[in-house]
């Protein structure tokens, strides 16, 4: 049996979170690493000692990146979710360099949302890419990718749920790879690129009035963000569903007040 690589782990997203999980419990795989941004080194020590501090956590400022790498012989990075672009310096420290999981086929929504990119597009098909990174976001070879069925009334977390253990099992497959010399690197098709935003609040304001708005908030349901504006106020939307063809919000929160039907927040504000 071939010896795994050490790997620096970065990100913890809820993504990178439930990835690593799977990587660890299921798969019996530790990072050497858990590299996170400064505001997360509380909790992901605390995520550590859940594992029995079998990794070392510690802040990507560290000004001492490069020693820690030698120190604990890492030879390859993986990035999931991570939020932030590495210098191009630290994308080459490992021997291997650095790799990330990407939920989508890429070309195809590069980017920070491609999973709720993919459900407002009205997508049928996304899947996991596994690339290798360069300083350009999201611009490296393809080492390998699955495609995954989108189903109908699908949202963000669903789909999400099928793309992470894709994800970890495609990582095992390229690292056994790495080590085998079996790398085959495909160029991304600069034709078919497509970009997919960072969600904004202002995205999480929905227009009642949208013909798209049902996939907009399958996609976005899961922030527990989404509202409308009537008037002056910003009203949560809590519960809503898709029926015969039309959005249909069931529960609402109008702010300083408890959650209510919907149709009893229309007959107190006078709304047909």
């Amino acid at each position: 049996m071939r010896k795994r690589i050490n790997i620096a782990y970065w990100g913890f997203s809820h993504v990178s979170q439930k990835t690593l999980e799977i990587l660890i419990e299921s798969k019996g795989y530790y990072p050497k690493l858990l590299i996170v941004k400064q505001k997360d080194v509380l909790k992901a020590n605390e995520f550590a000692e859940k594992y029995k501090n079998k990794f070392k956590v510690i802040a990507s400022t560290a000004p001492n990146l490069k020693e820690l790498f030698s120190e604990n012989k890492i030879n390859l990075s993986l990035v999931v979710s991570f939020g932030e672009i590495l210098n191009e310096e630290t994308i080459n420290i490992p021997k291997h360099g650095t790799i990330n999981i990407h939920y989508s086929l890429l070309p195809k929504y590069r980017g920070a949302s491609p999973i709720e990119s993919a459900i407002i597009n009205g997508e049928r098909e996304t899947g996991v890419s596994i690339q290798k990174m360069e300083l350009k976001l999201d611009s490296g070879p393809i080492l390998i990718s699955k495609s995954k069925k989108i189903k109908a009334n699908e949202s963000t977390g669903s789909i999400e749920n099928k793309l992470i253990p894709i994800g970890v099992d495609l990582f095992l497959k390229t690292t056994k790879d790495i080590t085998r010399n079996k790398i085959k690197e495909q160029i991304q098709n600069e034709k078919y690129i497509s970009i997919s935003k960072k969600i904004e609040p202002k995205d999480m304001v929905l227009d009642l009035n949208d013909k798209n708005i049902y996939k907009k908030y399958l996609a976005l349901k899961r922030r527990n963000k989404l509202s409308f504006r009537y008037g002056d106020l910003l009203v949560k939307i809590t519960k809503a569903r898709f029926t015969d063809n039309k959005f249909v919000i069931e529960k609402v929160i109008v702010p300083g007040k408890r959650e209510t039907l919907f149709a009893d927040f229309k007959r107190n504000y006078k709304i047909c």
